[in-house]
């Protein structure tokens, strides 16, 4: 494939010029075209409605409460739906129906009906058509555009009657409207029919649910009072109770216990502080005693100085003294033993409570399972409750609603009866028509050019392989008619001569020399693959040289073929390079000679199974060096480089390659592959021949070299 160098654009108008004539006919054919078409056409109007389409934010069977102040919008998807529904079969059918619209062919639509009908005696003619050629036609002569940033919707219809056209629009409209009305009506009345029987199901189904928990709370008796249950209050109470009997017992024993405390295991309460004991302080009997106790013994402390200690007066006040400490004694003890009762109460009354609450616990618990169990009947409707609140509310809002039903889809836009044409001009068609298939036409041509697989242009060639290019050889057509000197002419003129000159002058400047001695080049002609011109230049170059004065010699080394003998039919050998290289054969015997141009010639005379032994043997090279003893050029006529190992050793011994490239046919990569092969052998590469050039072609290249302007000059050479 071409390859496509920056800011080298050559090749792009070379590419147009070469096809300047298919894209000329494809314009011109495009053009009588679309003049045939335009001038067949009848004239059409199109006249557009245009409808609002508003969002819906109620959903089915709901009714607005609240007044919502925010903007509506719609959803790109909601308006494809609304499009789609707009241009659906149903509503365009009933415009169909409506209007009556028959859809007959006129104009060009009369002549295309008339060639199918021609073509496909199966076809049937728009006047009898069926309902689906009815909803094609209708459809194409109707578009549908929205708005991207309204919710705005265009409705268009085409037709040869401007008014046609116009009521076509607005029915359209009216029926996509009425359809949506419709379908929002039995919608909301499906609604309705659906709720009221579902709400009716629930609400026997409530009833019956409620009655079964009603019967079991009479039967567990789990009636509240003030919010909790008798057995519930009771618990809560003997619970009260408990809490304050465990309290009174517990200060019971405290006191008690501080009473206790300071007189135990004594028989009176001398030495005892009877201020720390509470309940001794606190009352009125020892106080009035400790009192008495006190006023006696401070008499006894008066008496003592005037009585000694066995007077009947000191003993009776101590046998006072002693009375009022025994009653002291004995109050305490009661103190005691009352303190030690209240306990025994105490005790009492919290074993009592404590029975009392056992057994309410345990009524409590029966209860609770029930309660439990109630809980859980209640929380089973409480569900279907709601849904049935739900369902109720949305049914009461869609009877009411069913009344209210408007759309929110309204025309905001009549359609106007156009009075211009909705077709393009025809000069305009033309220019449309021409400009494509010019692009087109271009197009084509690049693509054309960029998949050709080989060489056209020298400067390309030596750029990519880095040798140059000694000679460009025209193609030159050969006639039966033409006599030997008008050939001769002809190849002048076209340059076919001057080319291979031009061959023989580089590689004879290229001899090589021993020093003392100057000897023959052997030149090697190879080509990619078969039939590249090879073997012509081969044959040219030996008759030029030796018609130049140039002793040469031309050696058919292709042994796999027969190919140089057809071309000297001149000659009658019966020996040629495979006898001598086998030994049947002397060097004198193979060398022929032609008597037109007087080169001589060794014809291979293949072809051989043993090619690629012979053109590895040492006769070979005694041959070679022989032959350049006695001429000054020969010229090895090689076969195809690539695919075949006895090119490769014969290009081996020679002092210089001539690689052959056929114009525009040889492959780039093999060209490449070729050279790198020849580089890897070390053979040195005189240059590159493209051969085979088309004059013609060759010159819309507009490439510079002396082939441009040949074929402007035959006709001047050839007269003379």
């Amino acid at each position: 494939m071409k390859t496509i160098k920056q800011n080298d654009y050559r090749w792009m108008v070379v590419a147009v010029r070469r096809h300047l004539a298919s894209i000329t006919l494809l314009v011109l054919l495009a053009s009588a075209l679309a003049a045939a078409y335009a001038v067949l056409r009848e004239d059409e109007y199109t006249a557009y409605a245009e409808i609002l389409v508003e969002p819906d934010n109620n959903e089915f069977g709901d009714l607005a409460e609240e007044n919502n102040f925010l903007p509506a919008t719609i959803s790109p998807n909601e308006m494809e739906t609304e499009l789609r529904l707009l241009t659906s079969s149903r509503v365009l059918f009933k415009v169909i129906e409506k209007l009556g619209l028959t859809f007959e062919p006129s104009g060009l639509g009369r002549v295309k009906t008339d060639m199918w009908s021609w073509i496909s005696a199966e076809a049937k003619p728009l006047e009898v058509a069926d309902e689906a050629q009815k909803f094609r036609s209708f459809r194409d002569r109707m578009t549908v555009e929205r708005d991207p940033l309204a919710s705005t919707i265009t409705i268009g219809y085409r037709s040869t009657d401007p008014k046609e056209a116009a009521k076509v629009a607005d029915t359209i409209a009216d029926v996509y409207l009425a359809d949506r009305l419709d379908a929002k009506r039995k919608l909301f009345n499906q609604t309705a029919s659906h709720l009221e029987a579902r709400v009716n199901d629930m609400a026997e189904w409530l009833r019956k649910e409620e009655a079964k928990i009603e019967e079991y709370r009479a039967e567990a008796d789990l009636y509240d009072v003030s919010g909790s249950s008798p057995i519930e209050q009771r618990y809560a109470t003997l619970t009260n109770q408990l809490t304050e009997a465990k309290l009174g017992l517990t200060d019971a024993q405290a006191r008690l216990s501080q009473a206790k405390g300071p007189i135990a295991g004594r028989e009176d309460w001398h030495g005892i502080d009877l201020e720390s004991i509470k309940e001794v302080q606190s009352s009125p009997v020892i106080s009035d005693l400790r009192r008495q106790e006190s006023e006696i013994r401070r008499r006894i402390g008066d008496l003592s100085s005037q009585y000694g200690r066995q007077h009947p007066v000191m003993r009776n006040a101590r046998a006072e003294l002693d009375g009022v400490r025994s009653s002291i004694t004995a109050e305490i003890k009661r103190i005691v033993d009352q303190l030690q009762l209240e306990v025994e109460v105490a005790k009492n009354r919290v074993g009592t409570i404590q029975a009392q609450l056992d057994e309410a616990e345990q009524e409590l618990s029966t209860t609770q399972s029930s309660r439990i169990h109630l809980r859980e009947m209640e929380r089973d409707i409480a569900g279907p409750r709601r849904v049935y609140e739900m369902m109720l509310d949305r049914y009461q809002r869609s009877t009411e609603q069913e009344k209210l039903v408007t759309d929110t889809a309204r025309v905001i836009g009549p359609a106007i009866v156009p009075d211009a044409k909705s077709q393009l001009s025809g000069m305009l068609l033309i220019g449309i028509a021409g400009f494509c298939a010019g692009s087109a036409g271009v197009g084509l041509a690049l693509l054309r050019e960029i998949g050709r697989p080989g060489y056209t242009d020298a400067d390309e060639l030596e750029a990519d392989v880095g040798y140059p290019v000694l000679s460009i050889v025209p193609w030159v057509r050969r006639s039966s008619k033409e006599d030997a000197v008008k050939r001769k002419r002809s190849l002048e003129a076209f340059g076919f001569i001057e080319a291979i000159r031009s061959v023989i002058q580089v590689l004879m400047s290229k001899r090589p020399s021993d020093g003392s001695q100057t000897v023959g080049k052997v030149v090697a002609l190879t080509s990619c693959f078969p039939n590249e011109g090879k073997t012509t230049l081969a044959l040219s170059l030996a008759r030029q040289a030796s018609v130049g004065g140039v002793k040469a010699i031309l050696i058919e080394g292709d042994l796999r073929k027969d190919g140089m003998q057809t071309k000297l039919k001149t000659l009658d050998a019966d020996k040629g390079l495979i006898h001598l290289l086998k030994g049947e054969a002397s060097i004198e015997e193979i060398i022929q000679n032609e008597p037109s141009s007087g080169v001589d010639v060794i014809l291979g005379l293949g072809p051989s199974k043993e090619a690629f032994s012979l053109t590895r043997s040492a006769a070979l090279r005694q041959l070679f060096d022989v032959l350049r003893q006695h001429y000054e050029l020969i010229v090895l006529d090689c076969g195809p480089l690539l695919g075949i190992s006895d090119t490769r050793s014969l290009v081996g011994m020679a002092d210089e390659v001539v690689l052959v490239v056929r114009w525009q046919t040889t492959e780039r990569s093999a060209v490449a592959t070729a050279v790198r092969g020849l580089e890897r052998q070390e053979t040195p590469i005189a240059g590159l021949v493209m051969t085979q050039v088309d004059l013609a072609e060759h010159m819309r290249y507009g490439n510079a070299d002396s082939l441009h302007y040949q074929d402007r000059y035959h006709a001047y050479a050839t007269e003379i």
